[in-house]
């Protein structure tokens, strides 16, 4: 048995159910940048595939079996590699979320500030106290740092098919700052009206991200979109 396929049975076994040619290709790049190829381990794998596209990683055997959004009180055994396209907060109002978002972007904005000017203190320009409103900042996104009620997410399988999951229980991971390409493993789960019911135990997080749709976008671009959710509602 080839590296390749002990490894893809090692994956199976762990929900994970990869594309040979991507496996394929993933080993040939170790081997010729790190000289691991010999080595590689199921854990090295993942540590790769959570920061893939799974579309383009994974095959279709762990997808969704069926249109999930045209399921009613069905509950889907095997277990699926999903990954996040977006995540909604729908415990807290919108008006809410973007208060505490615009907190922490000024926060950012803030800590950039100090930073620059520490660097001016440091090559003999007067030191200034004032920290611009740091403190002020830090306690207001403090306030927020629970901002989590309950949360709605497009899920995405690798066949690219996209489907709503909502949280039943609250999950350890999943908040408006989790990374868009985060990677679960849902398995036993109930759907219900199109929505899968997402709760502890049925759901594991692998974290990873997708580079393309991750950047800048929290928060900054998770305000703009919240900002147009909001004006929808008023119109």
């Amino acid at each position: 048995m080839n590296q390749t396929t002990t490894l893809s049975t090692e994956l199976t076994e762990l929900g994970v159910r990869v594309q040979n040619r991507w496996l394929q290709s993933l080993l040939d790049y170790l081997a010729k940048k790190h000289s691991t190829g010999a080595n590689t381990t199921p854990q090295l794998v993942m540590q790769y595939l959570v920061a893939s596209d799974i579309r383009e990683s994974t095959t279709s055997e762990g997808a969704a079996p069926y249109i999930v959004s045209e399921q009613h009180n069905v509950r889907i055994e095997n277990t699926m590699l999903l990954q996040i396209v977006r995540v909604r907060e729908i415990g807290i109002s919108i008006v809410n979320q973007l208060e505490y978002l615009n907190d922490l972007e000024e926060l950012k904005k803030l800590k950039g500030q100090k930073v620059i000017r520490l660097v001016h203190d440091e090559s003999g320009d007067e030191e200034q106290n004032d920290d611009d409103g740091l403190t002020e900042a830090q306690d207001a996104v403090q306030k927020g740092s629970e901002l989590k009620k309950m949360c709605r997410l497009i899920l995405e399988d690798s066949n690219g098919q996209r489907f709503w999951g909502l949280e039943r229980k609250p999950i350890k991971g999943i908040q408006l700052s989790t990374k868009l390409g985060t990677k679960l493993l849902v398995k036993n789960v109930l759907v219900r009206r199109g929505v899968l019911m997402l709760d502890p135990n049925n759901t594991t997080i692998l974290g990873g991200s997708i580079e393309e749709w991750d950047k800048d976008y929290f928060p900054k671009r998770l305000i703009e979109e919240l900002k147009g959710e909001l004006s929808k509602t008023k119109a």
